[in-house]
């Protein structure tokens, strides 16, 4: 049985995650999970995963970013996490919040 997005936001273990875009995309099912360590995401997923992003083995500007967003609505994942703080990816840009937004992805 999968989770959906909203369920995985309400698990205690993951109250550290803040929805900051895609609100719309809430019920979709999570598959899987994938960590995005390489430039380009859409070879390695099929749809319904949780694309975690760190940017510690790939650093990660504003439109590598863009770009795995675009991959990822592309191949119908569930949603992305990024990572953010001094050991991974400083900020969101607001850019991609609002793509984010516009795609209905989160």
């Amino acid at each position: 049985m999968s989770l959906t997005v909203s369920e995985l936001l309400a698990l205690e273990g993951l109250s550290a995650l803040r929805l900051r875009a895609g609100k719309q995309g809430l019920q979709r099912a999570v598959r899987w999970y994938y960590v995005a360590e390489n430039e380009h995401i859409a070879e390695w997923i099929m749809g319904g995963e949780l694309v975690f992003i760190t940017g510690i083995n790939h650093p990660r500007d504003e439109a590598n970013l863009i770009q795995l967003l675009m991959e990822g609505k592309q191949r119908g994942i569930a949603g992305m996490v990024i990572l953010t703080g001094e050991a991974y990816i400083h900020a969101i840009p607001a850019t991609l919040i609002a793509l984010a937004d516009e795609l209905a992805c989160h």
